[in-house]
């Protein structure tokens, strides 16, 4: 049995990106090293410059309509003037790929509306799926994919993305009636086993020998085109359960370690961004990070609540407790490219009515909220940025998230960010009020449909 030390455990971080070789095929419509997380394309020169900016700027409703007007004008006169100067030195194969892409930002906008967009199939293209192996609509509504092997891909994605989008698997799976074989990274097989055996679907690694012998075989999408194909808005792609295996020798090593702060009423488990700009799909990148304001903002919070107890997950800087609040902090990161700890700490929430979950829109949160019942989901908020993720927005500056139970709260700056953190967090702990709460499984019989227990 490993030993896992003291109080502040300080292991190693998650993998913040997934990225897979996963084109098939000669043709590629991208630039060499980047696809669909091409910020270059995003800020650089494109016949789309002026539509991205739009983008950018988070006018959702504005961006899709000169997208399109750009679209069509490249489509057809390639005489406007803001055009014009791309097309004498553009090769064929570029101009398709500033099409798809365009496509792809349009599709981002309507999914920041709340709407479906059949614009994400445009992904299947810059993935260079072969035309001869790409799925439609009516493949899927005809029964024509009943009984065939559909190889989903997950390359050129963050993790946040493949969480967000993962519901569409099952979803294909149930209305086309085909057999799925879902392609992943290597270190998330694991994590992803009990969800695949719960749908009667495959795991594929890329690179592995499975994998290359189905390379001939069947059909492939992408994970993201499935929304399009399906025609799904954000508030249908949420998923009911997912069935995640809970390390028993790990659950023992995190009630050990949070048993010292016994003494406490409330407990919150926070995960913080990197100061790293992220780049969504699409391109646009996104400062998701408050910087130094993450100490400032807990150490408050311990301060001005001697009954809460904090439990950090992500890297041992992000946050930096005082040393006054030692026995009611505790930092915790994985110690391999595994989940162990941050599954453990969803079945301990699961289990504990006083525990709350207040999160930057990380992929350590995006995998943390997969493992809570819908009902636990009340209890964990998360904290986002004016300019936020496309799968995060909504009306007002505090709304529900589209695919969960949680809160979103909007911060537009550093020092709006430790007002918001206060408000999500007075807003979020009144979850955990008898009047408020309410009963959340039957006991661990119920529980156990969520969580499958692992020596």
């Amino acid at each position: 049995m490993k030993s896992y030390g003291h109080l502040f455990l300080l292991l190693v971080i998650l993998v913040p990106s997934v990225h897979l070789n996963g084109a098939d095929t000669a043709l590629s419509l991208s630039c060499r090293g980047k696809v669909l997380l091409n910020d270059d394309w995003f800020y650089g020169d494109s016949p789309y410059y002026d539509a991205n900016r739009i983008c950018e700027a988070g006018k959702w409703k504005e961006a899709p309509r000169l997208y399109e007007a750009i679209r069509n004008r490249n489509d057809s006169l390639y005489t406007q003037d803001n055009v014009l100067r791309f097309i004498h030195d553009r090769a064929p194969e570029k101009m398709e790929y500033d099409k798809q892409m365009g496509l792809l930002n349009q599709a981002m906008c309507s999914i920041a509306q709340g709407e479906k967009s059949p614009h994400l199939t445009s992904v299947d293209l810059l993935v260079s799926i072969p035309e001869e192996k790409q799925i439609s609509k009516h493949m899927i509504n005809s029964g024509v994919l009943k009984g065939k092997s559909v190889l989903v891909r997950t390359d050129e994605i963050s993790m946040k993305d493949l969480f967000y989008f993962i519901g569409t698997v099952h979803q294909l799976q149930e209305r086309a009636g085909c057999f799925i074989q879902l392609l992943v990274s290597p270190h998330l097989k694991s994590l992803l086993s009990s969800f695949a055996k719960a749908f009667r679907f495959d795991l594929l690694e890329e690179g592995g020998q499975s994998y290359t012998r189905h390379r001939g075989q069947g059909y492939m999408v992408h994970i993201i085109s499935l929304a399009g194909h399906l025609e799904l808005r954000p508030d249908q792609l949420g998923r009911k359960k997912i069935i995640a295996n809970v390390n028993e020798c790990i659950h023992s090593f995190i009630k050990r370690t949070i048993a010292c702060t016994k003494h406490c009423k409330n407990m919150a488990i926070v995960m913080v961004a990197n100061d790293a700009p992220i780049t969504l799909i699409g391109g646009r990148k996104l400062d998701s990070s408050a910087g130094t304001v993450h100490s400032k903002v807990w150490n408050k919070l311990l301060k001005d609540n001697r009954d809460l107890a904090v439990v950090s997950y992500g890297k041992p800087d992000s946050i930096i407790f005082d040393k006054d609040h030692n026995n009611r902090a505790i930092c915790l990161r994985e110690s391999q490219k595994s989940f162990d700890i941050l599954i453990a700490l969803a079945y301990y929430m699961s289990l504990n009515q006083n525990v709350i979950a207040l999160c930057d829109d990380t992929d350590d949160a995006a995998v943390f909220v997969s493992c809570l019942n819908p009902k636990v989901q009340k209890r964990m908020a998360f904290i986002v940025p004016d300019k936020c993720n496309p799968y995060k927005e909504g009306e007002g500056l505090e709304y529900k998230d589209p695919t969960s139970k949680c809160r979103i709260y909007k911060y537009a700056s550093s020092d709006d960010y430790i007002a918001v953190i206060q408000k999500a967090y007075k807003n979020t702990i009144m979850q955990c009020l008898p009047d408020n709460c309410e009963q959340q499984f039957g006991g661990l019989e119920e529980l156990s449909d969520d969580y499958m227990t692992i020596e």
